[in-house]
């Protein structure tokens, strides 16, 4: 899991570098819809890895999720002024937070495909900011898009296990008693 937890930070890195190639002649309403719809997709992507990585403990893919997705939207926000900041901050804390709930509600495999998804969206979304925010060629955007579902995928193939275990939550493995059974069990 080392390995696919610093894949999850090289993204997170490359997602933030690619905030400098934009064009920074845009309106502060385009730079904060975009803040947020970038902090919103590394949320959900921040919050199905802790959710895998700390399947059954749900404090703690929670608290994990929102602080690294709440800094992920903070600086990706920090590039352009504050009130993108700030909309990336809680962008980011609010996906992380329903993604990292969503993950350890399912079972492994489920939240592995939930990553998939949300790192698909996360790619269609940073290319979507490139088309709105710059005047890049088609070929670019075209090179950037093959670009980003190859990383992707590739992090799928070499790192994701082919049948992840299904692993029952530590609080789900009591036995459940009624009333009636203990009073006829200790009566008889």
């Amino acid at each position: 899991m080392s390995l696919f937890i610093s894949f999850l930070f090289t993204t997170l890195l490359i997602i933030y570098l690619s905030t400098f190639f934009i064009n920074q002649k845009n309106s502060p309403m385009k730079e904060m819809v975009i803040t947020m719809a970038i902090a919103m997709a590394a949320g959900l992507c921040i919050g199905a890895v802790t959710g895998i990585l700390f399947h059954g403990l749900l404090f703690q893919s929670t608290v994990f999720s929102v602080a690294s997705a709440s800094v992920t939207g903070l600086l990706i926000g920090w590039r352009f002024h504050f009130l993108a900041a700030v909309e990336g901050f809680f962008s980011g804390l609010m996906a992380a937070m329903m993604m990292a709930m969503v993950a350890d509600m399912v079972t492994l495999k489920e939240a592995y495909n939930l990553l998939f998804l949300s790192s698909m969206l996360l790619i269609s979304v940073i290319v979507f900011s490139f088309i709105l925010l710059n005047n890049l060629s088609k070929r670019k955007l075209v090179n950037i898009y093959l670009g980003a579902i190859g990383w992707i995928l590739a992090a799928f193939i070499l790192l994701a296990p082919v049948n992840p275990a299904d692993h029952t939550p530590p609080g789900e493995n009591h036995r459940h008693t009624s009333i009636t059974s203990v009073f006829c069990t200790e009566a008889g």
